[in-house]
């Protein structure tokens, strides 16, 4: 993943106040902690609560539909691994909330699961709630545990069409792509107009395929946010050697921290974009936010000036830092230990790249092979 393809993904992620993206193993831990990470980015104000519990209900939801008629697949080769990985996306824009799974399904369920959408996106409310205690009392199920009840509790609880598409990957398989969307009260005109489309999402998940993306943030980088991203990448580190999962939870802590505490702050919030992805036996971490024009010209010295040192001063850089007890930043006279941390860590020079958005401030990326 190169540092032009994150100025990419946040552009076309301009109008999303928030956007979470996981592709991997999925487990309640993970739903859990996802689930609470956009809570978080829900605002507050009168009504909200009850936007977050449907928010956090229908993310559950999404996941139970990957679970309930996701399939495994052992694929003959790299491209079609990433091709059938399961994905979970949550994005908002304005008032509305998206919610998108993806999962692998065998042929033979697709047009039973085909039929109960279909059924479901021709009925009202009423006729939605009639149908729910039908399919309760019949105790209808499929060999995969349900009778259509989740879909039909996403339509209640929405209160709009279902969203979906089937893409043939073989004789025996398609990746099934469903998408709910959730209106809350205020609404935006300008954000209305722009509404995204299941085929949008399969076109991002494509770009993530493309550069071996397993996760992404965009959103307010508080001190609440920082926690629940950790959390979920370390719980997808499991399998990494023990020093390794160290390693990579121990930069992104200072790589998180650096947006948190110097992105450039708008309406009290320092927005940004956090990646982290897999090719071969490396991991990739990459991060872009806006930042003030004034701090450009220091900071491109300090990157510079860390990529030409050896790793041995690198070592002695970041021993005489923290002997002298320097704060870490990146406007003061210091290195800055967290950037020195970051540089000793990677067997390559950090790539960094700043594009002037306008007089006061400029786009700032940076990628970190570990």
């Amino acid at each position: 993943m190169n540092k032009d393809v994150i100025q990419k993904i946040y552009s076309e992620l301009e109008n999303d106040n928030l956007c979470f993206i996981y592709q991997g193993s999925f487990t309640n831990k993970i739903i859990t902690t996802a689930t609470n990470l956009i809570k978080r980015g829900v605002v507050d104000g009168e009504g909200f609560d009850k936007l977050r519990n449907r928010l956090s209900f229908l993310m559950v939801e999404s996941f139970q539909n990957i679970v309930r008629y996701g399939e495994d697949k052992v694929p003959q080769n790299e491209q079609e691994e990433d091709l059938i990985k399961e994905i979970f996306i949550t994005r908002n824009l304005g008032n509305c909330y998206y919610i998108i799974s993806g999962n692998l399904i065998k042929n033979e369920n697709v047009e039973f699961v085909r039929s109960k959408l279909e059924q479901i996106n021709q009925l009202g409310i009423d006729e939605l709630k009639e149908l729910y205690l039908v399919e309760l009392t019949n105790r209808r199920f499929t060999p995969k545990g349900g009778a259509g009840l989740g879909f039909i509790e996403m339509a209640r609880k929405t209160k709009q069409k279902l969203d979906y598409e089937f893409t043939k990957i073989d004789d025996d398989h398609s990746f099934f792509f469903l998408q709910i969307k959730l209106t809350g009260k205020n609404k935006d005109p300008e954000v209305e107009d722009n509404q995204i489309s299941v085929n949008q999402s399969k076109l991002l998940k494509t770009v993530l395929i493309g550069q071996q993306i397993i996760m992404l943030y965009k959103g307010n980088f508080s001190n609440d946010a920082i926690g629940p991203v950790l959390t979920l990448v370390n719980n997808n580190l499991r399998n990494l050697e023990m020093r390794m999962q160290k390693i990579i939870f121990h930069l992104m802590v200072e790589i998180l921290q650096n947006i948190s505490k110097h992105a450039y702050k708008k309406d009290e919030k320092r927005e940004g974009l956090f990646t982290i992805s897999k090719q071969k036996n490396h991991f990739y971490i990459g991060t872009g936010n806006l930042i003030e024009n004034s701090k450009i010209e220091i900071l491109t010295k300090k990157l510079t000036d860390l990529n030409r040192l050896s790793k041995e001063e690198k070592d002695d850089s970041y021993r005489k830092t923290l002997i002298d007890g320097a704060k870490v930043s990146l406007t003061n006279d210091s290195a800055g230990l967290g950037l020195i941390d970051i540089a000793r860590e990677s067997p390559e020079p950090l790539e960094f790249d700043f594009v002037k958005i306008n007089e006061q401030i400029s786009f700032f990326t940076l990628k970190v092979k570990l």
